[in-house]
């Protein structure tokens, strides 16, 4: 009877879930194709003009309904790397120009060489510069979709004030200089109060100033690198005696006023005659500075160089596992029609990468972005390469150590040349390089793991042979704890285990790893100067942030200790900053420290008036008087110079202490109050009862602190990461973010694991010698 109850009851739920996946299913057949769009343009107006025209798209046919998901431009290379390792790729992006040949490379993106004639999509409808940027070893793997190009904006009204005719812009480098020194202000004390022009402000680069000098980056055939030739040194040292003229660390000290915020770019507030920049100027100017009296000219260049621009932007790219590749060619199509580009062109404020759409009344009747469009014809593109990204870095990196003096230009250009010529001739080499035999690894790992299991097995089998309900109890345990081992297994061991194997691979994460041996260790020790900065700037973070904060959280742990009216609020003030997150409390103190307008130099400013007055009270005429007036407020450049930024993380990590002014507190707490009684009969002062009582009895928490305190100061980032980008002159690279940068930025992960793995060993040998000298000053009271 109740058999046959069951296979009634199974029929019944067979025959209910066949009918509620029917109607789907016959639904399904009907419904759109659905593409999964990831859009890079997530800020202002373009993130309007691509929301505006997917609604339009969707709505203009009923076969494919495209789904956006905005992913900003910042993020959009982890997530398309991510997505596609893990084979759940969106269907079509919209990426950045400049990273296709690196994502290509590694087999991240499809060619649309099968589609272009089938759809009618021709090269000769975009510029050739965005049109080629996008090819990459003979293949169109990015489709363009708009462009920028950079200009020469200059202030008229500041032009007037100098006596410079405003409406005849500087037109080559010689009169851009000369121009500069008149448009140029300083306050009575030295400090910047207005620049003409800086060479490595705005959004020129090294490459505008290579190209103009007429120089290249690579050969034709994308194989050698040539950023070392003597253009390129004579661009180099152009740029580091224009801004000699202001001094960098003025130069530095003046653009931190400015912040971050587009809206307060210093050729919007007057404070900067002339700027190199692309069209984003120009709608932060219709949109914060509608009355500024401004002009936009072709960017000046050396009389015996030639006239050169350059270009980027974004374009459509097909992801690996793309499940609609002819779907996306629809949308694609439709998006670079000529009367769709033209819309989003006046929209979204930018140019358009279809010339016919770029070349409209729109563009070509305003008298500012005609000169955009017309400076197409002159424009360049970053070397299309899968080492592009490394090259940009390498050469933003030489011209810091040009301009702080660090390198001369022939040092630093030479050492670019090598470093990104060895990472080109690797991309080639490591194709002859064995492949990592995985079932062999996950074999040996099997049979450890196995080896492991029976051994215990056999353990517990002589020890519970003894005791039948012990050995139901051990039985009985493991099972309830299996779900917590498994997890351990392959959440923690496991990564642990292949990062190991990884750091003896090359592994650029969307090709298979290939077997290297110990050449990660190699370089990393003896190949890699910046493995030893990003090491040194770690341990001096830590040597002075680790006693400092310590020291203070004691010191505060004592006040808070004292039976004083109000001591539950003082608790609570103190410690609410240690639970801030770091992401937030990183964004306060950049302003903070702000060079020009930071309540820190705020503060210095109104001491040294008090001080400058409490002297002149002695006689305004006194020599010493004078020296004060002469000297000018002084101001501290706390994130914008190479020998402050580090001592300014070091303050600020201060900011935190309040997490170990609990512990410490508790720990002082625990004291028992009758020895601090005995000593005061015996009479010992104050300082012998801290001394000979609070410290033996606190030291096992101040040992906690220390051990923990250390191993965080060794994974410093977030700071880093957001205040100063490793800079200035990579003096703020801490070891994290260095492997955060090969990692996840050129996708080195068995570099990256390399590192990983010397972080761990030096933590845990620092780690053992703390425990090792423990023993000399931490006193247990059990022993």
């Amino acid at each position: 009877m109740r058999t046959k109850s069951l296979r009634y009851s199974l029929l019944f739920l067979f025959i209910f879930q066949f009918l509620l996946l029917l109607p789907a299913s016959i639904q399904g057949k009907s419904e759109k194709i659905k593409i999964k769009f990831w859009n890079a343009l997530t800020f202002g107006q373009p993130k309007v003009a691509i929301q505006t025209l997917t609604d339009e798209f969707n709505q203009s046919q009923e076969e494919i309904f495209v789904e956006k998901l905005d992913v900003a431009g910042w993020l959009m290379n982890q997530k398309v790397l991510t997505a596609t390792a893990g084979r759940v790729p969106p269907d079509v992006v919209l990426f950045d120009r400049f990273m296709v040949a690196t994502f290509a490379e590694r087999r991240a993106f499809e060619p649309f060489d099968p589609y272009l004639k089938e759809f009618g999509i021709k090269s000769e409808d975009f510029f050739p510069t965005c049109w080629n940027e996008g090819i990459y070893q003979g293949h169109v793997y990015c489709l363009p979709f708009n462009t920028d190009v950079r200009v020469l904006f200059y202030n008229k009204a500041l032009f007037r004030k100098a006596g410079l005719d405003p409406d005849r812009p500087p037109r080559t480098w010689r009169e851009l200089r000369e121009y500069s020194r008149k448009l140029t202000i300083r306050t009575k004390d030295g400090h910047l109060k207005q620049v003409g022009f800086v060479p490595i402000w705005g959004n020129t680069w090294f490459y505008l100033y290579g190209w103009q000098k007429g120089g290249e980056f690579m050969t034709p055939d994308g194989k050698k690198v040539t950023v070392n030739t003597p253009p390129m040194v004579e661009a180099m040292r152009w740029i580091v005696e224009f801004c000699d003229e202001y001094g960098i660390n003025n130069l530095e000290m003046f653009r931190s006023g400015f912040g971050g915020a587009t809206e307060l770019h210093p050729f919007l507030q007057g404070k900067m005659a002339m700027v190199g920049e692309e069209g984003f100027l120009l709608s932060l100017i219709k949109r914060y500075k509608p009355d500024l009296d401004f002009g936009v000219a072709p960017l000046p260049f050396p009389e015996d160089g030639r006239h050169a621009t350059w270009s980027g932007g974004f374009g459509f790219v097909l992801p690996v596992g793309s499940k609609h590749p002819r779907a996306v060619m629809k949308f694609c199509r439709w998006m670079l029609s000529v009367d769709v580009q033209e819309k989003f062109g006046k929209i979204s404020e930018q140019i358009p990468a279809n010339m016919k759409a770029a070349q409209s009344p729109y563009f070509m009747n305003d008298p500012h972005w005609r000169v955009f469009v017309e400076e197409m014809k002159y424009s360049r593109y970053r070397p299309v390469t899968a080492v592009g990204e490394m090259l940009w870095n390498e050469l933003a990196r030489a011209v810091d150590q040009c301009v702080y003096h660090k390198k001369t230009p022939e040092q630093a250009l030479e050492y670019v040349n090598r470093k990104v010529q060895a990472a080109l001739d690797n991309l080639t080499l490591r194709k002859s390089l064995p492949l990592v035999n995985w079932g062999l690894i996950f074999a040996l790992m099997g049979g450890g793991i196995l080896v492991f299991f029976i051994w215990r097995v056999l353990r517990a089998r002589r020890i519970l042979r003894k005791s039948p309900l012990l050995k139901n109890e051990a039985r009985d345990g493991y099972l309830f704890a299996l779900p917590v081992i498994i997890g351990l297994l392959v959440f923690s061991v496991g990564p642990i285990i292949m990062a190991i194997i990884y750091s003896f691979c090359d592994f650029p994460v969307l090709t298979p790893a290939r077997w290297v041996g110990l050449k990660n260790y190699q370089t990393l020790l003896f190949g890699d100067p910046l493995f030893w900065k990003s090491l040194w700037n770690t341990i001096f973070y830590t040597i002075f942030s680790v006693p400092l904060g310590i020291v203070i959280a004691l010191i505060l742990a004592l006040l808070l200790n004292a039976r004083i009216r109000g001591q539950s609020y003082f608790r609570t003030i103190f410690y609410i900053p240690s639970i801030v997150p770091v992401v937030a409390a990183s964004l306060i103190w950049l302003w903070l420290f702000n060079g020009e307008f930071g309540l820190l130099n705020y503060l210095l400013e109104l001491g040294w008036k008090g001080v400058v007055f409490i002297v002149s009270l002695a006689g305004k005429e006194s020599a010493l008087a004078r020296y004060f007036q002469e000297m000018g407020t002084p101001k501290v450049p706390w994130l914008t110079n190479q020998y402050w930024a580090k001592p300014s993380l070091v303050l600020m990590s201060l900011w935190g202490v309040g997490a170990g002014m609990i512990i410490l507190l508790a720990g002082l707490q625990g004291i028992p109050r009758h020895l601090y009684e005995a000593a005061t009969i015996d009479g010992a002062s104050a300082w012998q009862r801290f001394l000979h009582i609070t410290l033996p009895m606190l030291s096992p928490t101040l040992f906690f602190l220390v051990i923990i305190n250390t191993i965080a100061g060794f994974q410093i980032f977030t700071q880093a990461y957001i205040m100063t980008d490793g800079g200035p002159v990579d003096s703020t690279l801490f070891y994290v973010f260095y492997l955060f940068r090969k990692g996840f930025l050129f996708f080195e992960m068995g570099y990256a694991s390399a590192m990983a793995w010397v972080l761990f060993l030096i933590v845990l040998w620092i780690t053992l010698l703390q425990f090792k000298y423990s023993r000399k000053w931490v006193y247990y009271e059990g022993e």
